[in-house]
Formats: structure tokens, sequence, C-alpha cells
């Protein structure tokens, strides 16, 4: 009784001291709204339990945390929270069953790191990092990011062995692979595009499996295989890469050519 008491005060705490939103609740599962200040996300954090979603102000804060287990982390407003990372370790750690929706991460030796079961990252802004994703031992649910700019690859798994697919990214101007996959992993990768990184388009280990298709691939300096089956090779047209506008001229050939239909890349611009 005492602990839901006290997550009752850090609610109203942050309404009162903030005059935060409506959605705030007073039942579990708990949405927070946490402004901009690592003193309240890690209030936020501290007291969070399984079920909970802190809906994150736009503006500034501090990474280099662990989500707990059941939580989720998700940006008011998409890419407008920005977790920055102090250049070592991992910016954002997912637990069992946690989730980052919406965020730039940026700073880390790894964006975005998951070891647990049932985690998922959802239309991120990971750039500026190292490694932007990398998952091990456990399928994480990898969907509508924008994975770019990171000094070495886009995304990493390793002994990641699943039969569900990551989908709808896009991984670009990366140093390295835009892909890479290690260990005995088996994992199915459609409707993204990787393009424009420093080496693959797609590193396999030879232990590993991948299913691909209805992906763009585009390289600068290697090609470490045969176009697969159903996926393509051409420029997606972004209007302005320079400044890190991914969206597409409506020329592309990105649009309506996924499967079923679906656009190609993370589609944070269009149906999110």
């Amino acid at each position: 009784m005492s602990r839901l008491l006290n997550r009752k005060a850090l609610v109203l705490t942050l309404f009162l001291a903030f005059g935060l939103y409506a959605d705030l609740v007073s039942t579990s599962p708990y949405i927070i709204a946490v402004p901009a200040s690592a003193r309240q996300l890690q209030a936020a954090l501290a007291r969070s339990q399984r079920g909970d979603t802190l809906i994150l102000e736009n503006g500034r804060y501090r990474g280099n945390f662990r989500i707990p287990p059941g939580v989720t982390i998700k940006a008011r407003e998409n890419g407008k929270a920005q977790i920055t990372g102090n250049g070592r370790g991992n910016v954002i750690t997912l637990s069992n069953g946690s989730s980052a929706i919406g965020l730039s991460v940026s700073g880390g030796r790894i964006g975005i790191f998951s070891d647990g079961i049932d985690n998922a990252i959802i239309a991120n802004r990971i750039h500026n990092n190292s490694t932007g994703i990398m998952a091990v031992a456990h399928f994480v649910r990898i969907e509508d990011n924008l994975i770019f700019r990171n000094s070495s690859s886009g995304i990493q798994l390793w002994d990641v062995n699943t039969d569900e697919e990551i989908f709808n990214n896009t991984i670009v101007f990366n140093d390295n692979h835009g892909l890479s996959i290690g260990g005995t992993s088996a994992v199915g990768f459609v409707n993204n595009i990787v393009a424009f990184n420093g080496r693959f388009v797609v590193q396999i280990n030879p232990e590993s499996k991948i299913f691909q298709a209805f992906n763009v691939f585009l390289s600068y300096i290697q090609v470490n295989m045969a176009l697969p089956e159903n996926n393509f090779s051409f420029d997606p047209e972004f209007i302005n890469p320079e400044a890190n506008d991914f969206r597409a001229r409506r020329t592309s050939r990105i649009f309506n050519n996924g499967r079923n239909g679906a656009n190609i890349g993370s589609r944070i611009y269009t149906a999110l």
C-alpha cells in the first residue's frame, strides 16, 4: 500500500510542479509525463513498474540508463526527446518487455542495447553512436527506425534466432555495415532501406541465416552477395540527406513497392 501511495505522490508531484497533462492517471498502469530533466527521468525510472509508460517531453535527457522490465519510454513528439550518452557504454539498455519509441538516441558506444526478451525499438532516430542497435541472444522488435551516421554498423545481431522479422527501417550513412549478423542467428529482413553505408550492405556470419525480401540495397564500396530475389537496388532519392532529411521525393521507387504494396524504409514521415 505504501508503494502505491508513493507512486501516486510522484505522479502528483510531477503534475503540480510542471503543469503536466491530462493523460496522467491515478490507476496502474501509469502514463507519466516527464519533463526534460535528468533528475525527473531518473526518479520516474526508479518508481516505474511493469505496464507503465513514461512520456518524454521535448528536450535533452542524459543517457546511459536501463529501462526497467515491462516499461515503455516514448517521446511525446517523434524525435524531439533527445537522449544523449557520455561516449561510453549504452545510451539505452532494454530489460525484458521494455520499449523505446520515438526517441533521438546519440552519443554512445551502442545507441540501444537489448539482451532480454519481448523488447521493442520502434520509430527512433539512432545516430552518431559507434553501433546504432545491438541485440544479443534474443530477438528485439526493430521497426520504423532511422539509423544513420553511426561510426560502426547500423544494426548488429548475435545469436538471435527467430522466425520474426526486422522491417521498415532506414539504415544509411553508417561507416561500417548496414546490418551485421553473427553467431547462430536466423532472422527475417523485410521492407528496409540499406544504402550509402561504408562497407557491406549486409554482413553475414557463415553460421547465420537471413530471409530477405523487398529491401532496397545500395552500397558505396562493397557488396558481399548477389542481389537476393525480390529485393531492389536503386537510389531511394532522399530529399536532403546532408541535413539528415531522409524523406523520399515523390518520384522515389520506395513508395508502394514493399511487401503487399507497402512503402519501403522507415514510415516515420508517412504512416506513423
